[in-house]
């Protein structure tokens, strides 16, 4: 069974989509994206998760979320600039 969730990040700019399935032994297994929006589109990177298989559903989906949440803080202090969900207005003739 596979389930993904779409997690609002604390921080502008970013969302944080989690993919769970459960594999064939039972046990679960989590792949995180970070979603960052900007002026003229959308980025999406994929975060590495340390673990590979947990005993739950919700501890896969958790580290993955805790992953992302560290990726985005980590990658936000070496980005100066603040980028917004808008895009910039378009002239017309």
């Amino acid at each position: 069974m596979t389930q993904r969730y779409i997690v609002t990040s604390s921080h502008p700019d970013y969302d944080i989509v989690v993919t769970t399935e459960q594999r064939a032994s039972g046990a679960w297994a989590v792949v995180a994206n970070v979603v960052h929006a900007t002026p003229t589109g959308l980025s999406t990177m994929p975060v590495p998760v340390p673990v590979s298989d947990f005993s739950t559903e919700s501890d896969a989906r958790e580290s993955g979320v805790r992953a992302a949440q560290a990726w985005i803080g980590a990658t936000r202090r070496r980005t100066p600039c603040r980028r917004t969900r808008q895009a910039p207005p378009v002239e017309r003739a």
